[in-house]
């Protein structure tokens, strides 16, 4: 991957982006993208972006917050060729019902409400493997989605949770936890965990978005 290229635009819908995912994102992905960020989903149609980051926070609020109007906004995007990344809630939202952006992904819950957090350790694809010296790698997680993926060729799992860790959720285990796909003439990334900010993860997040910076 050349690092000579001309940076492209990305916006991220964030109300905080001081907080420490938002400033990870911004700082790892700083080389291919000039960041603009706000809470207007609006802002999205004022500029020529090439890229639409969701970060964490809570999925339903994001949802609320962005109504049915920010909601077709994202989607139309996607749809005309735009990229999106959905981190931890941003992965949720996508499949909400109102933005579906992967037909055949849907998110799995536990039984019960439950507040999980800790170390989780996670199988790469062969793909991913290739680009990195580990086939597995250590992860924080935050309750983030954990997908289920129908039978389409289409999607690809770059991650996949092998130990739960600490976590008492033993589901998890065996499930993608980061996927990609296409959505009309646009493409989709949804991470569960939080590789952005997570210690020594930082160049297989950047890794996992090449899949929107590289692939045509």
């Amino acid at each position: 991957m050349s690092q000579h290229h001309e940076k492209r635009k990305a916006f991220m819908f964030v109300r905080y982006p001081e907080a420490s995912g938002p400033k990870s994102i911004m700082k790892h992905l700083g080389s291919f993208f000039i960041f603009h960020y706000s809470y207007d989903i609006s802002d999205l149609l004022k500029e020529s972006f090439s890229l639409v980051v969701i970060p964490g926070g809570t999925a339903k609020k994001q949802a609320k917050d962005l109504g049915s109007e920010g909601l077709a906004i994202i989607k139309k995007f996607v749809s005309d060729g735009g990229s999106y990344l959905g981190i931890c809630a941003g992965g949720y939202l996508a499949c909400f019902s109102e933005l579906k952006l992967l037909e055949n992904v849907e998110f799995i819950l536990p039984k019960k409400k439950s507040n999980f957090k800790g170390n989780i350790k996670v199988s790469l694809s062969k793909q991913t493997e290739d680009s990195m010296e580990n086939s597995e790698a250590t992860v924080y997680y935050q309750n983030g989605p954990v997908f289920n993926v129908g039978n389409d060729s289409n999607i690809s799992i770059l991650a996949t949770i092998v130990e739960s860790g600490e976590i008492e959720w033993p589901d998890m285990i065996g499930k993608p936890c980061v996927v990609y796909g296409r959505s009309g003439r646009g493409k989709v990334l949804l991470m569960g965990p939080h590789f952005e900010t997570s210690k020594g993860t930082s160049q297989l997040f950047v890794t996992f978005a090449n899949k929107l910076i590289d692939e045509t």
